[in-house]
């Protein structure tokens, strides 16, 4: 199954809350950034912190987070 972009955070705890809300309710879910796994958190202030669901499951996860 395709993965696709659901929404972009700048902080990296609320990427990582958003991901546990959507796991806690089924949707498959996963956090892609370029800062290191953390380690330089100045990266993610730049590219940001894209959360990435199924695409089958992208609507679902829209309803849920209220984008």
């Amino acid at each position: 199954m395709k993965l696709v972009e659901f929404r972009e955070y700048k902080v990296r705890t609320e990427a990582e809350m958003v991901v546990d809300i959507l796991r806690h309710n089924g949707i498959e879910s996963m956090l892609q950034s370029d800062d290191l796994a953390g380690l330089n958190p100045s990266l993610g202030f730049v590219n940001g912190y894209q959360i990435m669901v199924k695409e089958d499951q992208l609507e679902e996860a829209k309803k849920l987070i209220n984008t």
